[in-house]
């Protein structure tokens, strides 16, 4: 632990079963890889980097403007 901000992901947003569930993931997302999470939990997210890369897994329901 570095108590430092993240300087990677610069944004973060999850779907899930509650929005206490997807806040918990969303929050997760800023310094655990996606893969890792998807494995273990049933959710949905997007995923923004500094240097302006996105990510986003398949079912996502909504839309995203890249």
């Amino acid at each position: 632990r570095t108590r430092r901000p993240t300087d990677d992901v610069i944004d973060t947003w999850g779907c899930a079963s509650s929005s206490l569930f997807a806040d918990e993931l969303a929050t997760a997302l800023f310094l655990a890889e996606p893969a890792m999470l998807v494995s273990r939990f049933d959710y949905d997210f997007v995923r923004r980097h500094a240097d302006g890369r996105v990510e986003w897994s398949a079912n996502f329901p909504g839309e995203v403007f890249v």
